[in-house]
């Protein structure tokens, strides 16, 4: 991309790594459809504008034609959120796989202790270059432009992470799995409309790349029940959604 003000934070990330196990879940394809109809029913206007993000350019799709694996998990408080995304983390590095984490300084601090309370080599995963951990509002700033995600440097961003992310590991083809609270934090700051849009984008990564993602919200039923057409949009863009 000849953007003069793009840089790459992810240029030096490229290590070997060791065997993978797929672990991928089957999709609840029921669930998704019935939020998919609902969503067309109360919003057609923002699922067409939605829509319009997907252009002609596409990331090369690794595994054409298989179930995507885009998760929505809804989480009452912080330690619950910790506890979730832990356990994706653990079983994403005990099957070799490359694991993208997006989180705030709090959070990621909280999930290496829950981590290593569980026994795993959170160095070992690091220096085999099969745990990423970013800030989440610094990778924002890479790809964000006028409070809008921009599509073609957010697929630059997420594309060169994932083509790192797959070099530490192995197999046919190699697994990388990605969570995070980018989409939750847009949100939460009142951008709505953003973080249905980086949703969108996110479940075109996990169509055309095949990666497993999992996104944590930490939102009470009240704001769940205050902002039901946000929350059924953002369920929208997900393969199954999970209130823990």
């Amino acid at each position: 991309m000849n953007d003069p003000e793009y840089t790459n934070p992810f240029a030096d990330v490229h290590r070997k790594a060791k065997a993978f196990k797929d672990r991928a879940r089957e999709a609840n394809k029921n669930a998704a459809e019935l939020r998919e109809s609902r969503a067309v029913q109360e919003g057609s206007k923002n699922v067409q504008a939605s829509d319009r993000l997907r252009d002609k350019e596409a990331l090369p799709s690794h595994l054409p034609g298989t179930t995507r694996r885009h998760e929505a998990h809804f989480y009452h408080d912080d330690a619950s959120f910790v506890v979730g995304m832990a356990w994706f983390i653990e079983a994403a590095l005990q099957s070799g796989n490359a694991i993208i984490v997006l989180a705030t300084e709090s959070h990621r601090k909280s999930l290496v202790r829950r981590l290593q309370a569980h026994g795993v080599d959170i160095a070992a995963a690091i220096e085999q270059g099969r745990y990423f951990p970013l800030d989440v509002a610094e990778t924002l700033a890479t790809f964000m432009v006028n409070d809008l995600p921009d599509r073609v440097r957010f697929l630059k961003v997420t594309g060169d992470l994932i083509a790192a992310a797959t070099k530490a590991a192995t197999g046919a083809p190699p697994r990388v799995a990605a969570c995070g609270e980018g989409a939750p934090t847009l949100w939460a700051q009142g951008m709505a409309h953003a973080a249905i849009q980086l949703e969108h984008l996110w479940d075109e990564i996990a169509r055309t790349c095949h990666v497993d993602i999992m996104c944590g919200y930490v939102l009470e039923t009240s704001q769940r029940k205050g902002e039901i057409y946000t929350y059924e949009r953002i369920c929208a863009e997900h393969s199954a959604v999970h209130s823990l």
